[in-house]
């Protein structure tokens, strides 16, 4: 992945944080977020809140297909971060 794309992951990331946390009702909206995402890091939760906060369910193209849910052509896809404990990668849910 190339450097610029992973400088404009971080800068979203950087700009996630100091934007929950300029507001009680900021923080509000990210908790209830955890609430519902409670199975991803909190950076991924991060990531999903500021591309697109009104998110409810997350997974990736594939657990959608297992599950009998299909993704509509065209549709955009939500960059989080793959394990943390590896390479820090980029993938799309």
């Amino acid at each position: 992945m190339g450097y610029e794309y992973e400088n404009k992951i971080q800068r979203l990331y950087d700009a996630a944080i100091g934007q929950i946390t300029s507001t009680g009702e900021e923080w509000k909206k990210i908790c209830q977020m955890m609430g519902q995402l409670y199975r991803y890091e909190f950076s991924n939760i991060l990531m999903v809140y500021m591309q697109k906060p009104e998110a409810s369910l997350v997974a990736d193209y594939d657990t959608w297909k297992r599950v009998g849910r299909y993704v509509q052509r065209g549709s955009k896809g939500i960059a989080i971060f793959s394990s943390r404990a590896l390479e820090p990668q980029v993938r799309y849910v």
